[in-house]
C-alpha cells in the first residue's frame, strides 16, 4: 500500500505500557536515483504520531530523515514523539541517540556486493520498562551482529562495546491509569491505518490498487510541476481554501490533495496537471469522472 499506517500492537510491556508503530513511507515520490527533491513524508503521515499518549512510540521508515526534503520538520516530530526510529537505505549499521530517543540505521543482511563496505548485518531489539515507585524507564536493548568475513559468521559489531550491545534508557512520564482498566484481556487490538484522508484501508483488490497507483502517478507529476503551475492547476479546479496559507510547504499540497479525494475531484485535478505536463499528454485519465 501508499500509505502510512499505525498499530498499536497487542502484545504489552512489562508494566502493561502499550506499543505502537508506525510505518512511514519515504519512498512514494522516489525514483531510482533517490533524488533528495522527490523524498518527502508530509505531515500527513505523522497523523498519529502527534499525540501525547501512554504508548512507546516506534517509528519504522525506508530512508533516514537526511535524506528528505522535509527531513528538518520530520526530525523534530522524531525528536518530540518518537521512543525509537528505525531506518534502512544506506545499508550501514549504526545505532545513536538523538534527542531523549534512539536511532537505529540498519544494515543489509544480503547487500549487493558491489557495494563499498559490502557487509551483511541485523539488528536484534528487546524493549521493556523498569518501573518503581519513583519512576518508569523505558530500556532499549539493541544487539547489532556484523558478518565476519575471515570466520563467516555473523559476529557483534565492534563498536557495540564488550557487551556486545548498546543499551539506551530514557525516563517515561508516570502511568495515567493502570492499563489492565483499559485494554481488554485478551490484548486484542484492531489496527489504525492513516492515510490522506484518515481513511481504513480497503482490501488490496485490483481496483483499489489501480487507484492508488493512479493517485501515485498524479502526485509524483504534481510535484514535479513548478510552485507557480501548482498554484493555477488547484485554483483552476476550485481545490485551494485561503486556510491553506497557514499551512507551510508539503503540508499545504497533503491539505490540497485530501480536498481533491474528499470532494471527488481526482479526475478533474488529473486533467489539469496533464494540461501542464507533456509527459501525461495522451495518457489516459485513470479517474472516472466524479473521483
Amino acid at each position: 500500500t501508499d500509505r502510512a499506517w499505525s498499530v498499536r500492537l497487542p502484545k504489552l510491556l512489562d508494566d502493561d505500557t502499550p506499543v505502537r508503530l508506525h510505518g512511514l513511507n519515504s519512498a512514494f515520490l522516489s525514483d531510482e536515483l533517490d533524488a533528495k527533491a522527490n523524498l518527502v513524508l508530509t505531515q500527513f503521515q505523522l497523523h498519529r504520531l502527534c499525540i501525547p499518549e501512554d504508548h512507546v512510540e516506534i517509528v519504522m521508515c525506508h530512508h533516514p530523515s537526511s535524506w528528505l526534503l522535509d527531513g528538518n520538520e520530520i526530525d523534530d516530530r522524531y525528536q518530540r514523539y518518537a521512543h525509537l526510529v528505525l531506518t534502512g537505505h544506506e545499508h550501514q549499521s549504526r545505532c545513536f541517540n538523538q534527542g531523549p530517543g534512539l536511532r537505529v540505521c540498519a544494515g543489509a543482511v544480503h547487500p549487493a556486493r558491489r557495494e563499498p563496505n559490502w557487509q551483511p548485518s541485523y539488528n536484534v531489539i528487546r524493549i521493556s520498562v523498569e518501573s518503581t515507585a519513583e519512576k518508569r524507564t523505558l530500556v532499549i536493548d539493541v544487539e547489532t551482529r556484523n558478518w565476519h568475513k575471515t570466520k563467516l559468521v555473523f559476529v557483534a559489531a565492534p563498536w557495540t562495546g564488550p557487551q556486545g550491545r548498546h543499551v539506551h534508557r530514557q525516563d517515561l512520564p508516570p502511568a495515567r491509569l493502570a492499563q489492565s482498566q483499559t485494554v481488554p484481556n485478551n490484548h486484542s487490538v484492531a489496527p489504525v491505518t492513516t492515510s490522506p484522508t484518515m481513511m481504513p484501508d480497503k482490501s488490496p483488490t485490483t481496483e483499489n490498487l489501480a487507484f492508488a497507483a493512479g493517485r501515485r502517478k498524479l502526485i509524483v507529476h504534481f510535484f514535479r510541476l513548478a510552485i507557480i503551475l501548482r498554484y493555477q492547476v488547484v485554483m483552476s479546479v476550485a481545490l485551494y481554501d485561503e486556510s491553506d496559507d497557514a499551512l507551510e510547504g508539503h503540508a499545504r499540497w497533503a491539505k490540497v490533495f485530501e480536498r481533491a479525494e474528499q470532494s471527488k475531484k481526482l479526475s478533474a485535478l488529473w486533467t489539469a496537471v496533464a494540461s501542464m505536463d507533456n509527459s501525461l499528454a495522451g495518457e489516459p485519465n485513470p479517474f472516472t469522472p466524479g473521483t
